[in-house]
């Protein structure tokens, strides 16, 4: 400090510098509730990712049920007209029944992935509170 006494200008100017200095350490030490504010958006953001990514893929498990149920309708109409042979037949409807189970098994996954992002779009503070208590880390 300087003998001089600080005009008021000077003080001014170190009111703005103050308050520039403390809005830095502010961003740089976030309180408690802006990191548990700013978590949700990110879970958030996750959560709407993946349902879109849950529905994307239910639409392609809906096209690939219809393209089995197009394929089993061709086969029986070949059938009934005799133009395959048994033994075709039987193992195009076995690679049928295979794709049909693959298909099913992916839809109870792609479900649930659903069911749980539209859960923690509903409330991701719940998530945060979940997430925060299996991960301490996440609390600093």
């Amino acid at each position: 400090m300087t003998s001089q006494p600080m005009d008021f200008t000077d003080y001014l100017m170190r009111q703005q510098q103050q308050a520039w200095q403390r809005s830095q350490i502010d961003k740089l030490f976030p309180s408690e509730e802006e990191r548990t504010a700013q978590l949700a958006r990110r879970i958030e953001d996750q959560a709407h990712d993946s349902a879109e990514g849950a529905a994307v893929a239910a639409s392609e498990a809906e096209e690939a049920f219809v393209d089995v149920i197009t394929e089993a309708k061709d086969l029986g109409k070949k059938i009934t007209s005799g133009v395959v042979a048994p033994d075709d037949a039987r193992r195009t409807l076995a690679e049928l029944r295979q794709r049909h189970k693959k298909i099913a098994a992916r839809i109870k996954s792609i479900k649930v992935a659903y069911e749980g992002a539209v859960k923690t779009i509903e409330d991701p503070a719940a998530r945060v509170a979940e997430l925060t208590s299996k991960f301490p880390s996440l609390r600093r």
